[in-house]
């Protein structure tokens, strides 16, 4: 996970509560312009992992909804 980040939209800050909303941030900064199949980040952000199908909808819709500080 990336540690110390802070999400910054239109010159404000934004709480992206959790690590895992920002580690999901990241990558798909990270693939800006590309194609990104929801298996590779799945395994981006949760490697290894057993996860429901709606976990990285749910996760990206909070991420969405990042309250200004």
């Amino acid at each position: 996970m990336s540690a110390g980040l802070e999400l910054i939209v239109a010159g404000r800050e934004r709480r992206a509560r959790g690590p895992v909303r920002l580690e999901l941030l990241v990558q798909l900064l990270r693939h800006a312009g590309e194609l990104v199949t929801k298996d590779e980040l799945l395994e981006a952000v949760w490697p290894g992992r057993i996860l429901s199908e709606s976990l990285l909808t749910k996760t990206v819709a909070k991420l969405r909804r990042a309250p200004a500080r």
